[in-house]
């Protein structure tokens, strides 16, 4: 319950104080920025300490009562790969792959499938390509997105598109097409996109960042549009709950305030404020997203196939 007290006595204290001096107002980001998360500056020790053993950004599938973050992390990644219609021997593009979890994930399942991985920095390739090589996978190739381009002629049955979209230039469709220009006859596109259910209202239309959310959410619905419009066809649309994501988010702060308290995590705590900042974020997070009861905010999955 102590994540619950914490809670509290910010917005308690965002009341008496003003929400300013608790959440420090997150600057409104470009186009490009739009989605960028506190996993971005943070390096892999933090990552380790905060998400599940999977290194998932996105968030669990908390199905089971009683379910750990990691097991909430495996539930979500078996969910996308079913939904997604994924089998083994395909050739498969994920962009922006995060932290890689779905992608090793994939590679690990689906052993003759031929995976891509976009990262977005360095660092992330190089803790992906670790991964890979502690695992023994072999069938996963991780690429950064700038140096990124497809090979003339390459094809891939399935393109996963996991919260991505602010790694692409949403603001010219264009991008997308490229991206589905590339499919087999019968490939589908995957997208799981973080959607707003209900317009803004009350309290939490005040709070400092939440300007930074409805950005990024308005972006989302503009691309699943844009998407539905293209020659791909819907072939499956699922809502999940966002208490899912509310969950998560509570997990991240219990392993964030412990691994805050560790001898490494006071260390890194006192040399950058980067723990600080990943706590103010993950703050407003919550406060955004469970507003309304956590219905507000619903993590939509569409599987389109391409005509």
């Amino acid at each position: 319950m102590a994540h619950f007290y914490r809670i509290w006595i910010r917005i308690l204290l965002g009341i008496a104080q003003g929400a300013e001096r608790v959440f420090p107002a997150l600057p409104l980001p470009t186009v490009e920025e739009v989605g960028k998360t506190p996993w971005t500056d943070c390096s892999p020790d933090i990552i380790g300490a905060v998400l599940g053993s999977n290194r998932v950004c996105h968030g669990g599938y908390w199905d089971v009562s009683g379910a750990s973050l990691t097991q909430a992390e495996s539930a979500m990644l078996d969910l996308i790969c079913t939904r997604a219609g994924l089998r083994d021997g395909q050739s498969i593009l994920e962009y922006d792959c995060g932290w890689g979890g779905l992608s090793l994930w994939m590679a690990a399942r689906y052993p003759n499938a031929s995976i891509t991985a976009v990262a977005a920095t360095h660092s992330r390739k190089r803790y992906i390509d670790q991964m890979a090589n502690r695992l023994g996978i072999e069938n996963l190739v991780c690429v950064i997105k700038e140096s990124f381009k497809l090979r003339p002629g390459a094809r891939f049955d399935s393109i996963l598109l996991i919260e991505s979209f602010a790694q692409l230039p949403v603001a010219s469709p264009s991008a997308i097409d490229a991206l589905v220009s590339r499919l087999k006859p019968g490939g589908c596109v995957f997208v799981q996109a973080t959607v707003r259910c209900q317009p803004d209202r009350g309290w939490v239309a005040m709070m400092p960042g939440v300007k930074y959310w409805v950005n990024g959410l308005r972006i989302n619905t503009q691309v699943l549009t844009h998407l539905t419009q293209s020659k791909l066809r819907p072939d499956g649309d699922w809502w999940i709950d966002g208490h899912h994501l509310v969950r998560s988010i509570l997990a991240w702060i219990d392993r964030l305030t412990a691994y805050r308290r560790s001898a490494a995590g006071n260390k890194i705590d006192r040399d950058s404020n980067i723990i600080s900042a990943v706590n103010r974020w993950l703050g407003v997070y919550y406060l955004v997203c469970s507003s309304g009861g956590g219905k507000l905010w619903k993590i939509r999955q569409i599987r389109y196939i391409n005509r």
